[in-house]
């Protein structure tokens, strides 16, 4: 089974139960499954595309998540980074990643400006928040 199949299976068979919980909030499986599909379609409106790399650097947080599943919805590849890494250590990770794109909190952001990234996004902004509320193009099966 695909990690979007899983979504798709428990967003059917029980759309009101709780799917994930962080110390801020917490989300159903309808309601996780709605946020994957449009940040999906925000991420590719952005142009990230299949085979992309893309750089997450963030706490745990229910938007951790939501990008880890959008990105694989789209094909491209979630490249988790250690917020304790120095920014020496960050920047070779996305370096030898060839990762494009970097999402993740404004304060761990903020720490690394030199990280060699066509496009950043801090999750608790509300860019991160209304990604993908615009139709976008429609996204593959």
């Amino acid at each position: 089974m695909w990690l979007t199949q899983l979504v798709e299976r428990n967003h059917q068979c029980f759309p009101d139960r709780t799917a994930l919980v962080d110390e801020h909030r917490s989300v159903s499986w309808a309601e996780f499954r709605e946020r994957t599909e449009q940040l999906a379609g925000g991420l590719a409106g952005l142009g990230i595309r299949q085979g992309d790399r893309v750089a997450v650097l963030s706490l745990d947080r229910i938007e951790v998540m939501e990008t880890y599943f959008a990105l694989a919805r789209l094909g491209a590849l979630f490249v988790p980074l250690n917020h304790s890494l120095t920014p020496a250590e960050v920047t070779g990770i996305v370096q030898r990643t060839g990762a494009i794109a970097v999402i993740g909190e404004s304060v761990l952001l903020e720490r690394h400006p030199e990280l060699p990234v066509r496009l950043r996004i801090a999750v608790d902004s509300g860019r991160f928040a209304t990604l993908g509320q615009d139709p976008g193009p429609a996204l593959p099966d």
